[in-house]
């Protein structure tokens, strides 16, 4: 008896230890569950908590979150979307068979209610736990409300869409015979309806911060926002480029020669380019570019060239040096003004050159016409020097010098600057028998420049002009001298005294006597 006490008390014993720490162990988690869905419901007072749907297991599922956490309330085989939550509702939209159907969950109690079950029912809205809907009735759109307990139709015959609900207000679209949208507002205690706009904007209200808005006019506000924040941008950019645009350097450099503007050097003398600098407000010693270098085997008046520009594109204005070029190295008179840069001595325009040639042949055969009206035009032996006709130096033109000294047909022989060594006679006449002199031609000193008994040429005369200028001559001379001619001596003439030699290729020239 004692033994079966005994053994009664050991297990009632047991069993009250394990259901001690059963309970012990337990508390805690069930104190934290309690105290979760006691800080969740306080929360929802105050609260809406963010909802959504997702795709879990090939169905779209409605989750809300807490606590960083998300929350599935649908888990069934079928699509549920459109979640809107107020407080401690969730309303959403099911695909019941192929028909949306609206349901309504509550949070704290983790418990669901269809509201719907036929017809397709899409976009529910949700305040205090009273719900809003479209409801396909017939052909068209139609509003639909819950009060907590049973569904009421608010609209029937026009078109009416979009509902909104906030307390004991419901808004909606509605689209009259006249196709002209409409925005109503109705009183749940009151059980009115008040049309509040008209228009297109009409088509689209909602409620927000307890006040009637309308969506399409927001999205064109926002816009209008936008656009006019564009152009303060754009009206701000273009102010900030027109102020760079000030800042942009503008001031082109400044040249400075070295040396003289203006330099005289004799002719034959080595002329010596100095250069000169350019000074940048911006870039500081900018290179600068010399275009042009005198000749100072020919006399004449040379203009260098010098030019730079900076970074910016800035040209600067051109700065010039003359070199004047003359025969004691003084400041000339009257002499030719040469472009090195253009190198071109000539007062003429390159783009026209018949104007060149035919101004070249007036000055020759006005020379001709000069030289073969004048009394005897058969000079001397010792006069066997080249004839200059003067030109008149008031034409700008660069005087030519005619030359009558005959030239072999098989290798002509240009016309240039004398050489340190004369050109030897051919069969110079006795000096008992020179006829009478030809007066001497009045040569400009800066043009020609007489150099130990040779003549300075300055402009070489192609072979054309001279039997040009050999052929006149010849032909005129009977008719304008007055005096007979006197019979010619027989010697050998020089080579100013007769026609064009024949010369046989390769042999040694061979002078005939003059024509009677």
């Amino acid at each position: 008896m004692k033994f079966l006490q005994y053994t009664l008390f050991i297990r009632w014993s047991a069993s009250f230890v394990i259901a001690m720490l059963i309970f012990g162990l337990g508390q805690p988690t069930f104190a934290q569950i309690f105290e979760e869905d006691t800080n969740l419901a306080q929360y929802l007072i105050t609260n809406n908590v963010e909802v959504g749907s997702e795709t879990v297991n090939g169905y779209q599922q409605v989750y809300y979150i807490y606590n960083g956490s998300k929350i599935f309330i649908t888990d069934s085989n079928q699509n549920s979307t459109q979640a809107v939550s107020d407080k401690e509702y969730i309303t959403f939209s099911t695909a019941v068979n192929g028909a949306g159907q609206i349901f309504l969950y509550h949070i704290p109690s983790n418990t669901t209610i269809q509201i719907t079950s036929s017809s397709t029912n899409l976009q529910p809205k949700l305040s205090n736990g009273k719900v809003v809907w479209e409801r396909w009735v017939e052909d068209r759109w139609q509003v639909f409300f819950f009060d907590g307990i049973s569904v009421h139709q608010l609209t029937s015959g026009n078109l009416s869409i979009n509902p909104d609900i906030k307390n004991d207000q419901i808004v909606y679209a509605s689209n009259n015979e006249q196709d002209e949208w409409r925005t109503v507002e109705y009183s749940l205690n009151s059980k009115q309806a008040v049309i509040v706009k008209s228009g297109l904007t009409a088509r689209y209200p909602k409620f927000k911060n307890n006040k009637v808005v309308f969506e399409l006019e927001e999205l064109l506000i926002e816009k209008e926002k936008k656009e006019q924040a564009k152009a303060e941008r754009e009206a701000k950019r273009l102010a900030e480029e027109d102020a760079l645009v000030e800042e942009i350097d503008t001031i082109p450099p400044v040249i400075t020669l070295n040396g003289e503007a203006v330099i005289n050097l004799s002719l034959g003398n080595t002329y010596t380019e100095e250069g000169a600098t350019a000074l940048d407000n911006v870039n500081g010693l900018v290179p600068v570019i010399v275009n042009g270098y005198p000749d100072t085997s020919l006399i004449g008046i040379y203009t260098i060239h010098y030019n730079t520009t900076d970074s910016s594109n800035n040209d600067a204005i051109e700065v010039l040096r003359t070199i004047n070029v003359t025969v004691d190295g003084e400041t000339p008179q009257d002499a030719v003004v040469i472009d090195p840069s253009t190198d071109s001595g000539q007062d003429f325009d390159d783009s026209e050159p018949e104007q060149v040639v035919e101004s070249i042949m007036d000055t020759v055969i006005d020379a001709v016409i000069d030289a073969i009206s004048k009394p005897d035009t058969h000079p001397s032996p010792e006069e066997n020097q080249p004839v200059a006709e003067e030109i008149d130096q008031s034409s700008n033109e660069t005087p030519i010098e005619i030359v009558t000294t005959e030239k072999p047909d098989e290798e002509p022989t240009p016309v240039t600057k004398p050489t340190s060594e004369p050109t030897p006679e051919l069969n110079p006449e006795p000096e008992s028998e020179q006829l009478e002199p030809v007066p001497e031609p009045v040569v400009e000193e800066d043009i020609i420049v007489e150099l130990e008994g040779e003549p300075l040429v300055q402009e070489e005369i192609i072979e054309e002009e001279a039997v040009l200028l050999k052929e006149p001559a010849t032909n005129l001379e009977p008719e304008l001298v007055e005096e007979p001619t006197p019979e010619p001596v027989e010697s050998t003439p020089t080579p100013e005294s007769t026609p064009e030699p024949i010369l046989e290729p390769e042999s040694e020239p061979t002078l005939l006597p003059p024509s009677e």
